[in-house]
């Protein structure tokens, strides 16, 4: 279940490299979070450092600070390829090559990278989800959803721009919320996720905003 987390995770917020054989595997992260990559540093047994850099431009927040870790490992290269990682990823991803009983730790690594828990302000507010991904992955989560029987609407991709290539996928209510979440965390040492998408789960279960 950690491996599969990790996998999720990897496939939203990794990357792998092979230049003249030279494998390795990144991971990049507001500085905000460099928490979350000392666990995947602890889980792995790494020795390689985090290093922490200041960006010349807005993709980071925490004022522009982001950290990042490259680990290079030919086997752990070989062993992401094979289960669904591939180079220059964002637009193609395609579901996970993984057993079944590990669908739901994948999905949880998944929206921890690419994934987003927050309240819909109203005179009733509300939780939702939202992920973002392919069309192919995000058929895929949809499609664990139904088959767990957390919903039963009719997958909707939308855009946020017309000519993007990804898509994403969203769902509100906090019972609904509530119930997936639930799923994604079952059975797995919740001291592994990210810890304040965790957080924001906990609130929703009890109706916090």
């Amino acid at each position: 279940k950690e491996k599969a987390y990790w996998l999720g995770f990897i496939y939203a917020d990794g990357y792998i490299s092979n230049v003249n054989n030279y494998k390795k595997i990144g991971i990049t992260l507001s500085y905000k979070d460099i928490d979350h990559i000392q666990k995947f540093k602890t889980c792995i047994h790494a020795t390689y450092p985090i290093r922490t850099y200041h960006s010349n431009d807005n993709t980071y927040n925490q004022n522009c600070i982001y950290s990042k870790i490259i680990i290079s490992n030919s086997q752990m290269y070989d062993a992401l390829l094979e289960h669904g990682v591939f180079e220059h990823k964002t637009n193609i991803l395609q579901k996970p090559n993984i057993d079944p009983q590990y669908f739901n730790s994948f999905i949880l690594g998944y929206f921890d990278g690419d994934g987003s828990i927050y309240v819909n302000n109203g005179r009733s507010p509300f939780y939702s989800i939202s992920i973002v991904g392919t069309d192919a992955i995000l058929t895929f989560i949809h499609n664990v959803f139904v088959k767990n029987h957390l919903t039963h609407k009719q997958l909707k991709l939308e855009k946020r721009k017309k000519n993007q290539t990804v898509s994403y996928i969203r769902y509100g209510g906090n019972i609904l919320v509530s119930n997936i979440m639930h799923f994604l965390y079952c059975n797995i040492d919740c001291s592994i996720p990210l810890q304040r998408k965790y957080n924001l789960y906990l609130k929703c279960k009890q109706k916090i905003f």
